[in-house]
């Protein structure tokens, strides 16, 4: 089976859904018939018999799991927090994610995929770090990273470098 995402639009509302097709037969199937959003990231789970997605929900948007067999859709999370960048791992046993909120910072977050239960494995994501950039979140990042290196925590910085100062790709490196 290969599963593949639809989305069609209801007046000014985008809605998608999960299909599945069978190889050998051609023979399609909607996996989420019942489900009224937006459908993003997925991820086959559990020797094929779920499927892990992201899908807006109001403003936020949320992780759920999908059952194959009830075609039952779970809401993993919720709030009013953004997630993206789902990712599984090699052996299909742990999930990551990032995660930020209308007052909270983009994080990445992992979690076993049998017990969801995400925590939380960086802090304060940025998209830039002094010298090459100087801004508020930079400096409360940069803050933030010498304190708790005072404290005796060893802390490693990943940081854009500006294009036009490195010979990565015209975007930035790290």
């Amino acid at each position: 089976h290969i599963a593949f995402i639809t989305t069609e639009r209801r007046d000014w509302v985008t809605v998608s859904h999960i299909y599945r097709i069978e190889l050998s037969s051609g023979r399609t199937e909607k996996l989420t018939p019942g489900f009224d959003e937006k459908i993003n990231d997925f991820f086959w789970v559990d020797g094929g018999r779920r499927i892990l997605f992201i899908a807006g929900r109001g403003v936020s948007t949320q992780l759920f799991s999908l059952d194959v067999a009830e075609r039952r859709v779970e809401a993993l999370t919720d709030g009013d927090r953004v997630r993206a960048g789902l990712s599984v791992s090699a052996n299909g046993a742990a999930t990551a994610f990032v995660e930020q909120g209308p007052n909270a910072p983009p994080e990445i977050y992992a979690t076993a995929i049998d017990r969801f239960r995400p925590k939380r494995v960086t802090r304060y994501v940025v998209h830039g770090f002094p010298p090459d950039t100087w801004a508020g979140t930079e400096i409360y990042t940069q803050n933030i990273a010498l304190e708790m290196q005072r404290r005796g925590h060893s802390v490693t910085v990943l940081a854009r470098v500006p294009a036009e100062d490195s010979d990565a790709p015209e975007d930035f490196s790290i």
